[in-house]
């Protein structure tokens, strides 16, 4: 049992407990003391916005027809002023 619990705390394990008579392991890996990163969501929509803005100025260039071309542009050019509206919020 000694080895199995050194092997166990190895890794990385925080609490180990066992029921011998029902043969039950419960091992617990999670660690409150460290720090997770954490994404930063205001940063992450931001760039997401600006691909999508980017995705349908590509969408423009390639289109063959006129109107979808101008559809695509259309819009591309909307969201880069909401983008512009909204970017001074999503400043972290």
């Amino acid at each position: 049992m000694e080895w199995f619990h050194g092997e166990v705390m190895k890794q990385g394990a925080n609490h180990f407990g066992s029921n011998r008579f029902q043969g039950i392991v419960c091992v617990d890996c999670h660690d409150e003391g460290r720090k997770r990163e954490q994404v930063k969501l205001k940063t992450l929509l931001s760039a997401q916005l600006r691909k999508v803005q980017a995705d349908m100025e590509s969408f423009a260039i390639q289109a063959d027809d006129r109107a979808v071309k101008q559809m695509y542009y259309n819009q591309s050019k909307e969201l880069q002023k909401f983008i512009n509206t909204i970017n001074p919020y999503l400043t972290e």
